[in-house]
């Protein structure tokens, strides 16, 4: 079966691991008249692990793109990374993976360019749902979209991000957020996050998020007043560039497991990477 177009009733399932072996120049363009596009289109309760996707080209006008999955499942995407350029006219457009149900994305870096006239645009993942998380990840690429647009996530409903951040520069016409695009749901939580890259929008631009429409406050989470160049967020605390470098301002952050700093020197970083 194709699984990297997204077949109507064709999922991969099961087990993969990349090894961590580099795939270059994975290369997907033109039309399709398939829906979840990229190195595996649909994935449904599976586990994906150790994929590096380098210095992929993809260039569809179809929703649910990503460089490793289209569409995520009850599925586990771990250790896995992408650098290059990921472009759509549509919507859920992700620089790992374009849709995330009831899925988790963990350890996982994307340094891709990621490019939509859509929205639910998003750095690691375009749009992600309930029973849904994002955690010790990282994006850097530069990210444009519409609408609801994230250097991590561009929309979350009742999903989780947690010990992730972005220097992605991100910019939009409306609901631009250097972290997440647009948070809801009652369900949702953002714990221990920051954004330090530069946000442009016409309309709800925020630091941190565009707009966290409902769920509850994000939980020691921050964004650089001074790079990022908004003063306001849907959520979070504002600090300028010397704080965010001095590891007591991170309000309960797991500093000998979960992260590093050297202080005065570099923000906060994964001990993954």
């Amino acid at each position: 079966p194709d699984y990297s177009s997204g077949t109507p009733g064709v999922s991969f399932k099961g087990f993969y691991d990349g090894g961590n072996f580099k795939i270059s120049n994975l290369r997907i363009t033109g039309a399709s008249s398939l829906q979840f596009v990229g190195l595996f289109g649909f994935v449904e309760n599976a586990t994906i692990q150790n994929v590096n996707c380098h210095s992929v080209s993809i260039d569809c006008g179809y929703a649910s793109l990503g460089a490793i999955v289209g569409k995520m499942s009850g599925s586990t995407l771990n250790n896995s990374k992408a650098s290059g350029l990921v472009k759509s006219t549509s919507l859920q457009i992700g620089g790992l993976i374009g849709w995330s149900d009831a899925s988790t994305v963990s350890n996982c870096y994307s340094s891709a360019n990621v490019d939509a006239g859509d929205m639910s645009v998003g750095g690691l993942v375009g749009a992600q749902g309930s029973n849904s998380k994002i955690q010790n990840s990282w994006s850097s690429g530069v990210v444009t979209g519409l609408k609801r647009v994230g250097g991590v996530l561009g929309y979350n409903s009742n999903g989780t991000v947690q010990n992730c951040y972005s220097s992605s520069s991100v910019s939009g016409e409306n609901t631009i957020g250097g972290l997440i695009g647009y948070s809801s749901g009652t369900s949702s939580s953002i714990l221990n996050c920051y954004a330090v890259g530069s946000v442009s929008a016409i309309q709800y631009g925020g630091g941190l998020i565009g707009i966290k429409a409902s769920g509850g406050d994000p939980v020691s989470s921050y964004w650089n007043i001074e790079s990022c160049g908004q003063s306001t967020s849907g959520g979070g605390a504002g600090k300028v560039t010397t704080e965010m470098l001095i590891n007591s301002n991170y309000t309960g952050w797991d500093f000998t497991g979960v992260w590093d700093i050297q202080e005065g020197v570099t923000y906060p970083y994964l001990r993954i990477q």
